[in-house]
């Protein structure tokens, strides 16, 4: 819709790094604020948050280079992220990568602060899909009914000008959005270590999976299915597994 959200002179501030970098700054800023009552020192969640910051960003457009070379006649094209965008996969696994190690090198055990942070991350996600509608990136298909006509200078208008789409990013942030909601309330129980990273990865799987019908930036590729359809069944089915076998292994615990 606004893809620029203002101008100042000949410097121009873009609604999707804007809202990416709120997204950001927000969910660490809760992170830090509930691993302190946890016993966390904020200041290792602020550093984690710098490194994740970065490695999630290279990860997310190298993940989107690599999905569409063909649009890329030079190689500098890679570091313009107005030639294209992220891809959400890619960041959130070379994230969870670079968490890991860290938390790991910190001594702190990694599925404790996973299960604490997800939440927030799927926060982080619903503020960022506002950056994405603003951008008019990650955009619908064309609908049926009442859809949203998005300006001819966003990625979507250039390539269905005038025609209303699904605000399929509007979908997308609402169900981050009840994700953020479930998972809060899940985590005041005695939920055991894993379960709510796992139930994450679970419910934005299947959701990723469910709106991807509705989407028209990615083609298919197998059984009339997008890459981030085959990717989302194998991540819920990854989730599904580890979930059963937390729950078997706190079962004979309780024995």
């Amino acid at each position: 819709m606004h893809p620029i959200l203002l101008k100042i002179g000949a410097l121009s501030i873009y609604s999707y790094g804007t809202m990416l970098a709120i997204a950001f700054l927000v969910s660490i800023f809760l992170i830090s604020v509930r691993a302190e009552k946890k016993g966390i020192n904020k200041d290792i969640v602020f550093s984690l948050g710098f490194w994740v910051i970065i490695w999630s960003i290279i990860g997310a457009r190298l993940t989107y280079v690599l999905l569409n070379l063909k649009e890329f006649s030079h190689p500098f094209e890679i570091f313009s992220l107005n030639n294209g965008g992220l891809v959400f996969y890619g960041g959130l696994f070379c994230g969870l990568i670079c968490a890991a190690l860290y938390l790991k090198k910190q001594g702190i055990r990694v599925l404790d602060f996973f299960d604490l942070a997800c939440p927030y991350l799927a926060l982080g996600q619903a503020i960022a899909r506002i950056g994405c509608f603003l951008n008019g990136c990650c955009y619908g298909k064309p609908a049926n009914f009442a859809g949203v006509i998005f300006s001819p200078d966003s990625v979507a208008g250039s390539r269905f000008c005038n025609i209303p789409l699904h605000p399929v990013q509007i979908y997308d942030s609402f169900a981050c959005l009840l994700i953020f909601i479930i998972l809060l309330m899940y985590s005041k129980k005695n939920s055991k270590t894993g379960s709510l990273f796992f139930l994450y990865l679970l419910f934005y799987s299947v959701e990723r999976f469910i709106f991807e019908f509705i989407r028209a930036d990615s083609e298919p590729i197998i059984f009339n299915l997008t890459v981030f359809q085959v990717i989302s069944i194998v991540l819920a089915i990854f989730s599904v597994v580890w979930l059963i076998v937390i729950k078997r292994k706190n079962g004979n615990k309780d024995r």
